[in-house]
């Protein structure tokens, strides 16, 4: 789905951040978070990997020494504010895979840019980094409901299945960004059947209808399976579990 160059990019600082971060107090979400739940049952399925990330999403919890320690090594490593409040880039030079300037980013044409997106989510405001609080990582942070899963040798930790499937139903239904919506479908198809979810939660009823429409349904066979005409089979799998 992504270009391969971009998701080992996000991939590599993803790895800078997990070496340098204390994970006690922080972990994944989004795409890069449903791939480690579900990419071996996935690449056992179907013998090719899951879909990987472009963007980085975290989660921090809010202490006040932990964010002073956050803020430094995220500009450290050169991720600027962004468009919105939550988010930090990176432009990345594609002939040197090296990060640049805002300012010399203007030199060079669009194709010649990769943008690595940061997007931290927090349960509460704070007046050190700007971040989105969230109602589902409250929730989980309070609950202590994670999981510790590995990327290349690196324990991070996880929001149990369930609460990370509800932030993936909630951007679904939230995206103007139609390639981000349907990844998001992928992502929740692929939590539904790869991820050893123990219990569908009931709020995944209220997007059956949204995640049944064609369009959509023939962009998860064509991007999971390689075949837009098993539509019907992804359509069966989800009516049955919903």
């Amino acid at each position: 789905m992504y270009d391969p160059v971009e998701t080992d990019i996000s991939k590599k600082f993803l790895m800078d951040i997990l070496a340098e971060v204390e994970s006690g107090n922080f972990g994944l979400v989004g795409g890069w978070a449903v791939y480690l739940y579900v990419n071996e049952n996935f690449t056992r399925a179907t013998g090719k990997e899951y879909l990987k990330s472009r963007d980085i999403d975290v989660f921090v919890k809010c202490e006040d020494d932990f964010l002073k320690k956050f803020k430094k090594i995220i500009f450290s490593m050169g991720f600027v504010p962004s468009g919105y409040d939550f988010r930090y880039q990176l432009i990345i030079d594609r002939n040197t895979l090296k990060p640049i300037s805002e300012n010399e980013s203007k030199r060079k044409p669009v194709f010649e840019l990769i943008y690595v997106f940061l997007d931290v989510f927090g349960d509460r405001k704070n007046d050190i980094l700007p971040l989105w609080e969230n109602g589902n990582v409250k929730k989980f942070i309070k609950e202590k409901a994670f999981n510790s899963r590995e990327i290349n040798g690196k324990a991070i930790n996880l929001p149990k299945q369930e609460h990370l499937l509800a932030m993936k139903c909630e951007s679904f239904l939230q995206r103007d960004n139609k390639e981000k919506r349907m990844k998001d479908a992928c992502d929740i198809y692929a939590l539904l059947f790869y991820s050893d979810i123990e219990k569908i939660p009931e709020f995944v009823k209220n997007i059956k209808e949204k995640l049944l429409s064609e369009d959509v349904l023939e962009f998860v066979a064509q991007e999971l399976f390689g075949d837009m005409y098993k539509s019907g089979l992804v359509k069966r799998n989800l009516m049955g579990a919903l």
